[in-house]
């Protein structure tokens, strides 16, 4: 790997397959489209026009949802808690400073090579600049706070049971000492050289990977195992159902999940198409807390009687304590009883 320093800025220029001007190319036009898609998710249209398409999966579809979504999630937390509200603001805050950041990143990229100055990729390339900085510590700012609200749901739904959420965690610190390997070496690579660092960036996919995979399958198994128990303690609800929550987080996990998976693909093999997800993580992962929260909201009946499945294992629902935390088949029983009287 070789070093130089432009306008007082450190580039990175590494040789083989990155340093083929070919390949430059075709990953200055994934970056543009890249900043476009994220821009594009995020809520750059207008509402109207996709609320009219909503099914669609139009331009916009962020925004739409959190304006959606944020009156029921307020609604609910009046009555239980406000923690997962707090917690999708929080998130919507990093989103949006990060898509401001990718938006000012590609203008002045293009804008400079617009006035002659140098080719956009330079300007990406040039990992030490502090808008580019400022997008990688924003990208593991959004990351790590949305696997701790994962975990902390997945910790509740476990009955509070620090032993199974051991590993998640263990993978969140991980996580956390490769976004810090990262980020020193984009803000001064001389600190850490680049052979030490390499290993770091490897882990990073399949860290986030296996950590939002385990968290994913420990929630939806304890769904599962709780929707049989209740089946066979002859409990029925009269709400949404344990087995529609768990569909419903299986398949709005699975767009970022599946975003994800490809990214990691793409990297291992040298494709430098990988750059396209750059643009839209983050916005998945608003889509997909909110896309749990409207869609178990649009699945329950209108008039919820039911004090045992009035539950959701994902962040941004706004339950309580006491709905969090499945019932064993005698207690759900009891608890049926008692509102029959």
């Amino acid at each position: 790997m070789d070093q130089h320093t432009e306008s007082g800025y450190v580039t990175i220029t590494t040789t083989g397959q990155y340093a083929d001007a070919e390949k430059d190319l075709e990953e200055q036009v994934f970056k543009f489209i890249s900043v476009w898609l994220g821009a594009t998710a995020y809520g750059k249209s207008d509402l109207a026009f996709c609320d009219r398409n909503f099914n669609a999966f139009t331009p916009g579809i962020y925004a739409v949802l959190l304006v959606i979504t944020m009156p029921v999630m307020v609604q609910r937390a009046r009555r239980t808690s406000w923690i997962f509200v707090y917690a999708t603001a929080h998130l919507f805050v990093a989103i949006t400073l990060y898509t401001i950041m990718a938006l000012y990143s590609s203008t002045k990229a293009f804008g400079m090579h617009l006035a002659g100055s140098s080719p956009p990729i330079e300007h990406y390339k040039a990992y030490s600049r502090w808008d580019n900085v400022a997008q990688s510590l924003l990208t593991d700012w959004a990351v790590c706070s949305a696997d701790v609200v994962i975990i902390y749901r997945c910790y509740l739904i476990w009955e509070r049971r620090l032993l199974v959420i051991a590993v998640p965690a263990l993978l969140l610190l991980l996580n956390l000492t490769v976004a810090v390997v990262q980020n020193t070496f984009w803000i001064d690579s001389e600190l850490i050289p680049y052979d030490q660092a390499m290993p770091f960036f490897n882990m990073l996919f399949p860290v986030n990977l296996s950590q939002n995979c385990l968290t994913t399958g420990l929630i939806s198994y304890q769904i599962w195992r709780q929707h049989r128990q209740s089946r066979a303690a002859g409990v029925l609800s009269d709400g949404i159902s344990l087995f529609t929550v768990m569909r419903i987080v299986i398949e709005s996990a699975s767009i970022y999940t599946a975003q994800f998976l490809l990214m990691m693909i793409l990297w291992y093999t040298g494709n430098r198409s990988h750059v396209l997800f750059h643009g839209t993580l983050l916005p998945s992962i608003g889509i997909v807390f909110l896309l749990v929260a409207l869609r178990t909201y649009v699945a329950q009946p209108r008039e919820m009687n039911s004090e045992l499945i009035n539950m959701t294992p994902w962040p941004g629902m706004g339950t309580d304590i006491e709905e969090l935390t499945p019932q064993s088949p005698s207690t759900a029983a009891r608890t049926m009883m008692q509102r029959d009287k």
